[in-house]
C-alpha cells in the first residue's frame, strides 16, 4: 500500500469482507458486504451512491400513455443473457401483446441473430444492438422488461415501472427490495420467461406502479452518485453552509436517513419506505418552519440540522450524510444551526441522544450541552425513551448570534 492512498471497493455481494478505506455498495438493504475495519471504512451503502452517467439527471417528465399503442422495452444488460430469445418468443406468443410496439436491445451478436429471426414479419418490434445510451428508448416507453444491475437504477432514476428481471446472484437484493417497495414486479430465474410476458402485461395496466416509480424512484435515485463518491474521496473546495430546505432535497435526505449508522442510532431502527419519508418530510417542514436547514458544500447536501419546537425549548436534530463523516464537521454543523436560532429565540435546546453513540455526545460536550437531570429535560416536554440520554443547551444569545 502506498503511503497516503486511499483503498476503495465497490461490491454488492452479501457478506464479503474488505479491509478498504472506503466500501460502496450500491444495492438496497444492509445485508451487503462489510468491512473488516469496522467504523474506520467509510461506507457507503445504498442507491444515493450508483454512478450513473449525466443523461440520468432528469427524470422522464410525462405521465403514462392514454391511447394509441402503448411500447415495451427489453434489455437484459450490455452481454450474453442466454435467454433473450425465449424471452422474446414468450412475448409475442402472448396475444395480450399483439398491439404492444416492441423495443428489444440485444448486444451479444448470436443473440441478436435469434430475436432478429423471432421477429421477423412482425409489425411494430425492433430489434437494436448495442446502444451507446438507452436514455432515447427509455423516454419511448411504458414499460421496461429488465435486468437488476445498474440499468435498475437509471430506470429508477427517470421514473420508469420496470418488470425486473433476475440474472445472476447479486441482482436477487435489488428485485426483492424493489418488489417489496412497489417499485417492480420481480420475475426470479426459477419462473421462466411465460412469467416476465404475464408480468409485462399486468404492469402495463397497473397505474400504481407507474405513480409509485415516477414518484418514488428519483427518490431512491437522483443521478448524483458519482459525485457523491468523489466528495468522499477527495477534499472539498469550498467550506461548509447552511440553506432553507427544498422539495429537491427528498432524495438526499432520504440517503442520509437510510444509511446504516443513522438508523442504528435512531428511535426506529427500521429503514424507511420513499412514501414513509415523503410524509416526515412534509410534516417535518412544517413543524419545524424556517428552523430546518440543509448544510451544502460544492453544491452536495452533505447534511442537516433542525429544530423542533418544544413546551418550553426546542428539541435539537442533525446528522451528516456518510460522505462528509470522520471530518469533523458535525460540531460546525451544529454549531451554525445554533446561530441561526438564537437571534430569533431564547431559551433552551435539547439534544436525545442514544446510549453508546459517542461522536454525538463529544459533539455536544464541544458545544456546551450538558447531561441534564429527567426532571428538567421533563420541564421541557421532550421525550427521552428507554435507552436514549437527554442533554441540555441554554443558549448565550451572545455566543451563537450571527457573526458571533
Amino acid at each position: 500500500r502506498l503511503p497516503g492512498s486511499t483503498i476503495v471497493a465497490v461490491d454488492d455481494l452479501p457478506g464479503r469482507e474488505h479491509d478498504v478505506d472506503v466500501l460502496i455498495d450500491p444495492n438496497l438493504g444492509s445485508d451487503g458486504p462489510v468491512s473488516v475495519r469496522g467504523a474506520r471504512t467509510r461506507l457507503l451503502r445504498g442507491s444515493a451512491y450508483t454512478p450513473l452517467g449525466d443523461e440520468y439527471r432528469a427524470p422522464v417528465s410525462r405521465g403514462p400513455r392514454h391511447g394509441g399503442p402503448r411500447r415495451v422495452l427489453v434489455a437484459l444488460g450490455g452481454g450474453r443473457s442466454g435467454v433473450m430469445a425465449d424471452l422474446v418468443a414468450a412475448l409475442i406468443a402472448d396475444h395480450r401483446l399483439d398491439e404492444v410496439h416492441l423495443d428489444v436491445v440485444v448486444p451479444d451478436e448470436d443473440e441478436h441473430a435469434a430475436v432478429a429471426l423471432i421477429l421477423e414479419g412482425r409489425a411494430g418490434a425492433q430489434v437494436h444492438g448495442r446502444l451507446p445510451s438507452l436514455r432515447p428508448l427509455l423516454e419511448k416507453v411504458d414499460v421496461v422488461a429488465g435486468a437488476g444491475g445498474t440499468s435498475a437504477w437509471q430506470r429508477l432514476r427517470l421514473g420508469l415501472p420496470t418488470v425486473l428481471v433476475t440474472l445472476v446472484d447479486n441482482q436477487v437484493r435489488t428485485g426483492r427490495a424493489l418488489q417489496g417497495l412497489g417499485l417492480a414486479r420481480w420475475v426470479e430465474r426459477v419462473d421462466g420467461p411465460s412469467a416476465v410476458a404475464a408480468s409485462v402485461v399486468d404492469a402495463l395496466d397497473d397505474e400504481g406502479l407507474w405513480r409509485r416509480a415516477h414518484e418514488h424512484g428519483p427518490i431512491l435515485v437522483d443521478g448524483r452518485g458519482a459525485e457523491r463518491i468523489a466528495f468522499a474521496l477527495l477534499p472539498p473546495t469550498r467550506p461548509l453552509a447552511l440553506r432553507g430546505v427544498e422539495d429537491s432535497d427528498a432524495s438526499s435526505l432520504f440517503a442520509m436517513a437510510n444509511d446504516p449508522a443513522t438508523r442504528a442510532a435512531s428511535r426506529d431502527t427500521n429503514e424507511v419506505r420513499p412514501d414513509e419519508h415523503l410524509a416526515w418530510l412534509s410534516a417535518t417542514r412544517e413543524r419545524c418552519g424556517d428552523t430546518f436547514f440543509i448544510a451544502e458544500i460544492d453544491g452536495l447536501v452533505v447534511g442537516q440540522v433542525r429544530f423542533t419546537p418544544l413546551a418550553e425549548a426546542w428539541e435539537l436534530h442533525y446528522g451528516l450524510d456518510p460522505i462528509a463523516r470522520g471530518r469533523g464537521w458535525s460540531s460546525e454543523l451544529v454549531r451554525q444551526g445554533l446561530h441561526r436560532l438564537a437571534p430569533k429565540r431564547a431559551g433552551g435546546v435539547v439534544a436525545v441522544v442514544k446510549v453508546g453513540n459517542e461522536p454525538s455526545r463529544r459533539t455536544l460536550a464541544e458545544l456546551g450541552f450538558r447531561l441534564a437531570p429527567g426532571s428538567e429535560i421533563a420541564a421541557t416536554g421532550a421525550r427521552v425513551p428507554d435507552g436514549f440520554t437527554a442533554y441540555l443547551l441554554r443558549l448565550d444569545m451572545h455566543r451563537f448570534s450571527e457573526g458571533a
